[in-house]
C-alpha cells in the first residue's frame, strides 16, 4: 500500500496541493466539515468493533474508560454524537469487549 505522501506525488500537482491540503484541515479540524469528517473517521472503529468482533474479544485489555477518553473530543462537537459512543461503549462493555 502506498503512502499518503506517495499517493500525492502521483497526481498531477494541482490536485496533489489540493489533497494535502484538504488532509491538513481533516487532521487538524479547521472547519465545521473537517470536524464532522473526524468524528466520524472515530465512530466508524467503535461500530466495527461492536458489530464484528466475537464475544468476549479484547486482546489488548482495553476498558471503557480508556475508549472514552480517546473518542473525548467528540463530546465537545455534538451532545447527539457523545450520546451515541457512550451508547456504542456500553454495548460493547456487555459484549465482553472491553473492561
Amino acid at each position: 500500500m502506498l503512502s499518503f505522501n506517495r499517493s500525492t506525488e502521483l497526481l498531477p500537482i494541482d490536485q496533489s496541493e489540493e489533497l494535502r491540503k484538504l488532509w491538513q484541515e481533516f487532521e487538524k479540524g479547521n472547519s465545521p466539515e473537517a470536524r464532522y469528517a473526524r468524528i466520524i473517521d472515530a465512530l466508524v472503529p467503535l461500530i466495527n468493533h461492536l458489530v464484528v468482533s466475537d464475544k468476549n474479544y479484547n486482546p489488548e485489555n482495553m476498558t471503557s474508560e480508556m475508549v472514552l477518553k480517546k473518542k473525548s473530543f467528540i463530546k465537545n462537537e455534538s451532545k447527539e454524537l457523545w450520546e451515541l459512543v457512550e451508547d456504542i461503549v456500553q454495548k460493547s462493555v456487555e459484549k465482553g469487549l472491553y473492561l
